[in-house]
């Protein structure tokens, strides 16, 4: 199995920034690492995939990514972006995993503080989503391939 899970998110109250503030520099760097990293990994490493035991690709994706779940207010522009894009990677590379029984899906880890000494409202500790997403991932078949899946109960999320 392999879990891709580095992002560069922003840190708060930056991103709130209106359109005027998006730093494309910053924007460059969210799809580089956030979109493109993942994919480089499937290019890289597909094959272990397809021939270990568990067959599975992850990669943490966010609701923010979601045209349907995320937030209905101009915020996190670069973020937001590169996790519609890494989405949509992943459903694009379900069409070749499918064919070698590996099961790639986008996987939400929730609202985690993963700020020291800043606490998000609402939002769980790093430990509690990981041993969440761990029983998604536990639980996932071959009809999840493609889909973006919620770290509670691997319910699928709207795009």
């Amino acid at each position: 199995m392999l879990i891709s899970n580095a992002a560069l998110t922003p840190r708060y109250p930056s991103a709130f920034k209106p359109l005027a503030g998006v730093d494309l520099d910053i924007a460059r760097q969210s799809y580089e690492i956030n979109a493109l990293a993942p994919l480089k990994l499937a290019q890289a490493f597909i094959d272990h995939v397809a021939a270990s035991d568990q067959k599975k690709f992850i990669a943490m994706s966010s609701r923010g990514g979601s045209f349907a779940e995320g937030p209905k207010m101009p915020m996190m522009y670069e973020y937001r972006g590169s996790k519609a894009a890494l989405n949509m990677y992943m459903h694009v590379l379900s069409f070749e995993t499918q064919k070698r029984s590996v099961i790639a899906v986008a996987l939400s880890p929730g609202t985690v503080n993963t700020t020291p000494g800043f606490k998000l409202p609402d939002a769980i500790e790093p430990p509690e989503s990981v041993a969440l997403m761990l029983e998604v991932i536990a639980t996932l078949e071959p009809e999840d391939n493609g889909k973006f899946l919620n770290h509670e109960d691997g319910e699928a999320i709207p795009w």
